[in-house]
């Protein structure tokens, strides 16, 4: 599957996590770092749980 196939599909997608998973995951198979990506995902993660951050 390709990065935008993956972006499509987390658009559509209803929960959150999935959704951020796809998305790290499209990350990466852009070129982004897996550490980066992980990084990214567990950001998008605590904003879903707590606005704060």
């Amino acid at each position: 599957m390709e990065a935008g196939s993956l972006r499509q599909v987390a658009g559509r997608e209803r929960d959150g996590r999935v959704s951020a998973l796809l998305i790290a995951l499209a990350n990466v198979l852009d070129g982004m770092s897996r550490e980066a990506a992980a990084q990214k995902f567990f950001r998008l993660n605590l904003r879903k749980i707590d606005p704060s951050h």
